[in-house]
């Protein structure tokens, strides 16, 4: 969460339930693959499913940016524009009547 929000703001709630979401999807995948394997083999498969480690490949750039720099790129929060990724953000445009967007 630390990650999440303005740079010179607090940090904000993601606002929905990753963890929950993406670790039920992992343990179905697993249980399907373990279905299949007992199909193929006879054998059983145990199932070991944990919130943290189903959001693990969730972590955008910041774990391989700052591997790949050596430390130089100190991830931070950075609101709705990337330090890496440029152009890449919230910017303001023309509504679809003509006036200025909010």
């Amino acid at each position: 969460m630390h990650m999440t929000g303005p740079a010179d703001g607090p940090p904000q709630f993601v606002g929905l339930g990753m963890a929950d979401m993406s670790s039920g999807v992992h343990a179905f995948a697993a249980l399907g693959y373990a279905l299949y394997y007992r199909e193929k083999t006879g054998v059983g498969q145990h199932i070991d499913m944990a919130m943290v480690d189903a959001l693990y490949h969730m972590h955008e750039v910041n774990v391989q940016g700052y591997s790949m720099s050596g430390g130089q790129f100190i991830p931070s929060r950075s609101g709705s524009h990337h330090p890496l990724i440029c152009p890449c953000g919230t910017f303001k445009g023309r509504r679809m009547d003509g006036g200025l967007g909010a």
